[in-house]
């Protein structure tokens, strides 16, 4: 059976050498997305957001979330023996998300 394209592009993109070890990354990044449904109430109880508007609670979103998406796939890529992996891709996507706001205000990234 021949494999989906997607599957052979992200293979390619970022070098991994077989199917298992694919099969391993999509774990961890299955892993790393339910574990925020456990620990977004958590967080929001902690910060007591639970309780506040709904556009304090939509904007503090993203900036609670996606660091601790990116640290529960750290984790569970370590855990699976896909660290590195996931390393590169947290710190990639770091990179490129600065990217994006020295775009959007205007400064170029120091070096």
């Amino acid at each position: 059976m021949k494999e989906p394209r997607w599957v052979t592009s992200f293979k390619t993109r970022w070098n991994i050498p077989n199917n298992r070890d694919f099969m391993i990354i999509m774990l961890a990044f299955s892993l790393a997305g339910m574990g925020i449904s456990i620990v977004r109430p958590i967080e929001f109880n902690l910060l007591h957001l639970d309780q506040a508007p709904v556009w304090v609670r939509i904007i503090t979103y993203p900036f609670l979330i996606v660091p601790t998406y990116y640290a529960g796939l750290l984790f569970f890529g370590f855990l699976l023996g896909q660290f590195d992996f996931s390393k590169r891709f947290a710190l990639n996507s770091f990179q490129r998300i600065g990217r994006l706001f020295h775009r959007l205000t205007g400064t170029a990234p120091s070096k």
